[in-house]
Formats: structure tokens, C-alpha cells, sequence
């Protein structure tokens, strides 16, 4: 009877069901105990299109779906598990949704949704593969592509997504305030946005085991306002921004590997010292990170090196090459960075934020987006610092910061050389620039000096004040510029013994009340000095020497004049003045609402009554 018994069971199970769709087994564990529909294949009773089938579903069922396209959009109202089925030789099946549908929307609790291949139209860049309105659901083994948003969750908690691939969109993973979901094993990769992004307070989620790549304009993984996630063992690489994490508390982040990018963080003090951060890679080398410390020396073997709150720290000898930001340093002050060498990273070489009385010396930083960029930072020296090949960028740039030194510097290939942004009491002396678009350039900046730098090459301007006030420009040499100095719109600007020379422009002024004095302004291929509506400008004891011409002026306002004496004019044969030529612009304004403007130009002199028989000591 045992032998009869068993040689039964061996027969049964070898019975294929009658309603079997193809050759295709059926899977040995189903995932459900309702009624199985099948889509697809050749048997009786099968469906064409995958929401008939979800139509006469009820809770519960199982729903095969066999290769094919299916051109359609699916909407899920019930507690279904749905799974894609391959036949031999071909592939999984494919979903598209079309140009102006989402594809897959799951709006009950409890799915199962796993082997697929979703995608959208070629217009479908706005539409999303997969979105979730629900909990407690499984997407696995899916392929999103060609989509606005691969997969989209939305107020969507405690779901699994593990092992899929998500490439080619816009894109990648969208978690907007959903919380307790496991993503691992997934593959998202080649969006032209984000690779994944939490925000709006997605909380509690675990990201392990994932492949973040090749997000060439925005973040691979940026989290906004979301908490408590945890980000273990990742591949986070070549993306433009690798991990980015900003306004958020209590995030872990570790055992994960990062290739030409890295970590960027922002926030309050709180927030950015609550994190954990360990045992991470950048480029093969350690990545440090450290919170609330005081008095270490950072080890040399660094891949990129981030401080919180940190002072008296040493960060010296280091070699960080393509990673996100080699050094930043955020609410720290009193630390060292002398010696390092910092090649291709963006978006800044060396980035102090909020962070006071630091020393960057002696360091080469070469090809970043920024070379050194301080922000809300003050009383820092930045000095003997080697800094090229920023060309499309700036090599020192100071922002909102007041009372730093920036002296010493070599700075070539710049798009900026230096850059000072709405600071104040800042000293910029004894730099090199060469080969820039501009090479110092102050924007509505005020009390500060610019003191004996050299300037050559510069295919815009040497010297740009630009609404800039109370400032010295002072025994600079600027040659090669299309602008040697210029003051555009600056007010109480004293420029006073520059050698300015063999530009296609010498000095050009707008503004008010500033004064030209002692400066050596010679073989500039156009106007020595040009004055463009000025008001109350002094120009006194300059040399002007093979100029074409020495100097013009254009003035709105006749009776206004500008102040010239004392200059040497070497083309001065008419003794006792220097006439000085230019125009008067004269505003009509209309009468008439619809009518515009007119002006009326007359030529116009000015004069320098008492002009330097011999060049001027300067």
C-alpha cells in the first residue's frame, strides 16, 4: 500500500491543470490562495489585456502575465498579485503606458507586482512606471525605462523594493513623504535629474545594497526634510552630485562606496552633527567625516574630508581627486589646510561655510568647479595657494564674508580669478592672475583694497569694481585685458598708482565721486581713461602716454563737471591746458505716453588747466 501510495503522488504531480496557459510552468509557491487569472498566452480563458483581467479579479487573486507588449495603462483598486511570466526565449513582458498616461498605479494595500518591464511612450517624459498610493506592497524584479519617474511613491509606507532596474528617464526613485520602506538591490542609473530623491518627510527608510550611477547633471540621492533613513552598503558613483543630504536629522550612512563623487551636506548645526557617518569610501580611500571634534590631525590617506563644528583640526598632505567638495568645512573655525592637493571636484576644491580665523595655505587645487569658496565666512587667510584651470568657474570666490586676506595666490586659467560678492573688508594682495574672462572682479562689495597684484591676460576685464563702494584699488599691474580697470556703477572708489598698460582699454568709469590719481596708463590699444556719465570724478597727476586717444568722456549733464589736473599727456603741444574731448547727452523726454525718449549729442570739452610738464612720479 506505501509503494502503491507513493507511485500515485509521483503521477499527480507530472498532470499539467487543463487550463494551463503555455508550456511555461507555474510557479511551485503562489503568493496568494485566490483564483488565478492568467494574460497572454494561448489556453482557454486568457486575457489580452492585463486590466480585464484586473477588472474580474477580486482580493486576493494571482494574475500571470505572459511575454508580450502590452500597449496600456493598469490601475489597481484591489489586493492583487501580479507577476510577469517569460516564455522560452523571450523576454519578460513589457508595459507601455503611452505618452500621457502613468503607467502602473497601485492604489490598494498588499500588492505584489514583480518580473515587468514598464516604460512610457517617447513623449512620456512627464509620466511615471510605477507609482505607489499604498502600503504594505512588493515591486521586485521590474524594469522601469524610458520614463518621467521610474518609480514614485507617494504618502506609501512599509512596501519592499528589491532588485529592480531603473534607467533612462527623467527621473529615478521619487519617495515624497512616504516612510518604513526597504529599497535593496535595486539598480537606478542614466536620469537626467535625480537618481533617487526623498523629501517632504520620508522617514525611517532603510536604502541597503543599491546601485546609484551615472546621474551626469543632478544628485544620484538627495534627501530634504526626511529623517532617520539609513543608507548601508551602496554604490553611490559618477554622478554629479553623489549623496546630498540637506535639513535632515539622524541619518546613517555606512559601508557605502562612492566613485567621482561623494557627500554633500546642509542644514542647521544640529542636523549636520546628528548624522552617522562611517566606513565609507571615496575614490578607494576613507572618507572623514567629523562632528563637534576639536585638535586632530586628519590622516593623509583621506578620499574626501568633511567637518562639523570642528576646530584646531590639521588637514594637511592629502590628495583628493574627483569627489564632491574635497574639504568642507561648516561652522568651524580655527583649523589648518596647508599642503593638500585637490584635483577635479565639484562643486568647490575647498568650501568653508559659516566657518571664521581659518588658515588655507600652500595647497594646489586644479580643474574644480571652484577652486577655494568661502561663504558667510570671516577673518580667514587664504594664501600662497596654487589655483588653475577653472575656466569655466572661479578660482577664489568669497561670498557674503567680511575681513579675509587673500594674498600670495597664483591663479590661472580662471573664468574669475578672484571673486568677492556682496563682503566687505576684505584684502586682495600680492595675487597672481593669469589667463581669466576677469581677473579681480568686486560685486556691490565695500572697504575693501586691492593691493599689488598682477593681472595679465585677462579676456575681459583686469579690474572690475562692479556697484562697489569705498574701495582701494592701488599699485596693481593690469596688461593684456580687454578692460585694464573698470568701475562700473562704484561709488567713492580711489585708484591710485596702477600700471595699466598695453590694454584695449585702459580705465573706464561710471559711478560717482571717485578719484584717478597716479596712475601709469600707457600703449593701450583704445582710450587711456573713458568716462561714461560720471559724476564729480577726479583725475589728477596720471600719466597718459600712447593712448588712442588719451583720454573721452560722455556726460549726461553739462554743468557737472569732472575734475582734471596735473595728468602728463604726452601728446600735450598746447600749453597752459590739456583739452580734453568728448560729448554732452542730452534726454528728451516725451510728452507723449507712446512716444519714447530722445537723446541729443553735442560735442563737448574738458580741460586739465594745469598739465604735467614730465611724467609724474608714481
Amino acid at each position: 500500500m506505501l509503494v502503491l501510495g507513493i507511485i500515485f503522488l509521483f503521477i499527480c504531480t507530472g498532470i499539467t491543470p487543463s487550463v494551463a496557459v503555455d508550456t511555461v510552468k507555474k510557479p511551485s509557491m503562489p503568493i496568494s490562495n485566490g483564483k488565478t487569472l492568467y494574460v497572454g498566452g494561448t489556453g482557454e480563458g486568457n486575457y489580452t489585456k492585463i486590466q480585464d483581467a484586473i477588472n474580474d479579479a477580486s482580493d486576493g487573486d494571482t494574475i500571470y502575465v505572459f511575454s508580450g507588449i502590452y500597449n496600456e495603462w493598469i490601475r489597481l483598486h484591489k489586493q492583487l498579485f501580479i507577476k510577469g511570466i517569460k516564455k522560452q526565449g523571450e523576454d519578460y513582458p513589457i508595459i507601455n503606458g503611452g505618452d500621457d498616461h502613468d503607467t502602473v498605479i497601485i492604489y490598494a494595500d498588499g500588492c505584489s507586482f514583480e518580473d515587468f518591464k514598464v516604460r512610457n511612450g517617447e513623449g512620456g517624459f512627464l509620466e511615471t512606471g510605477i507609482t505607489l498610493h499604498s502600503n504594505n506592497n512588493v515591486i521586485n524584479n521590474c524594469e522601469s525605462y524610458h520614463t518621467g519617474t521610474g518609480l514614485y511613491l507617494v504618502s506609501s509606507c512599509n512596501n519592499t523594493i528589491s532588485n529592480n532596474h531603473c534607467h533612462g528617464g527623467h527621473r529615478g526613485f521619487q519617495i515624497r513623504a512616504s516612510n518604513n520602506n526597504t529599497f535593496f538591490n535595486n539598480r537606478i542609473n542614466d536620469h537626467n535629474n535625480h537618481e533617487v530623491e526623498f523629501d517632504e518627510g520620508s522617514e525611517n527608510n532603510l536604502f541597503i545594497n543599491n546601485t546609484v550611477l551615472n546621474c551626469g547633471s543632478e544628485e544620484g540621492i538627495e534627501l530634504v526634510n526626511s529623517d532617520n533613513n539609513i543608507f548601508l552598503g551602496n554604490n553611490i558613483s559618477y554622478n554629479c552630485r553623489g549623496l546630498v543630504i540637506g535639513s535632515s536629522e539622524n541619518i546613517s550612512v555606512r559601508d557605502n562606496v562612492f566613485w567621482r563623487d561623494g557627500i554633500i551636506l546642509s542644514g542647521t548645526i544640529e542636523e549636520q552633527t546628528s548624522h552617522t557617518i562611517e566606513n565609507n569610501l571615496v575614490n578607494g580611500k576613507p572618507l572623514y567625516y567629523y562632528g563637534s571634534k576639536t585638535g586632530i590631525s586628519v590622516p593623509e590617506d583621506a578620499g574626501q574630508i568633511i567637518l562639523i563644528n570642528c576646530s584646531y583640526f590639521t588637514i594637511k598632505n592629502c590628495k583628493l581627486i574627483s569627489v564632491d567638495y574635497g574639504i568642507r568645512l561648516t561652522y568651524s573655525s580655527n583649523n589648518t589646510i596647508i599642503d593638500n592637493s585637490i584635483i577635479s571636484t565639484g562643486p568647490a576644491g575647498i568650501k568653508l561655510s559659516s566657518s571664521h580665523n581659518n588658515l588655507i595655505s600652500r595647497n594646489y587645487i586644479r580643474g574644480c568647479s571652484y577652486g577655494i569658496y568661502l561663504t558667510g565666512s570671516n577673518n580667514n587667510v587664504i594664501s600662497y595657494n596654487d589655483v588653475e584651470r577653472h575656466s569655466s568657474h572661479v578660482g577664489i570666490y568669497i561670498k557674503s564674508s567680511s575681513d579675509n586676506k587673500i594674498c600670495n595666490n597664483n591663479i590661472n586659467h580662471s573664468k574669475t580669478g578672484v571673486f568677492i560678492w556682496m563682503s566687505d573688508d576684505n584684502e586682495i594682495s600680492k595675487n597672481n592672475v593669469i589667463h581669466s574672462t576677469y581677473g579681480i572682479s568686486l560685486l556691490g562689495s565695500s572697504y575693501s583694497s586691492v593691493v599689488n597684484n598682477i593681472v595679465i591676460d585677462s579676456v575681459g576685464i583686469g579690474i572690475d569694481a562692479e556697484y562697489a563702494k569705498f574701495t582701494n584699488i592701488k599699485k596693481n599691474h593690469v596688461t593684456d585685458s580687454k578692460i585694464g580697470i573698470r568701475l562700473d556703477h562704484a561709488n567713492f572708489i580711489f585708484v591710485s598708482r596702477n600700471y595699466v598698460s598695453e590694454n584695449e582699454q585702459g580705465i573706464k568709469v561710471s559711478g560717482t565721486m571717485s578719484v584717478i590719481h597716479r596712475n601709469h596708463i600707457k600703449n593701450n590699444l583704445g582710450s587711456g581713461i573713458s568716462l561714461d556719465s560720471p559724476l564729480f570724478i577726479v583725475i589728477t597727476k596720471n600719466n597718459f602716454i600712447g593712448n588712442n586717444p588719451n583720454a573721452i568722456f560722455s556726460n549726461y549733464v553739462p554743468f557737472i563737471r569732472n575734475r582734471w589736473f596735473g595728468n602728463y599727456w604726452d601728446d600735450n603741444f598746447i600749453l597752459p591746458g590739456y583739452r580734453i574731448k568728448g560729448e554732452i547727452v542730452i534726454l528728451i523726454i516725451s510728452v507723449d505716453p507712446f512716444e519714447p525718449s530722445k537723446t541729443i549729442t553735442y560735442s563737448w570739452f574738458n580741460f586739465d588747466w594745469r598739465p604735467a610738464l614730465l611724467p609724474n612720479l608714481i
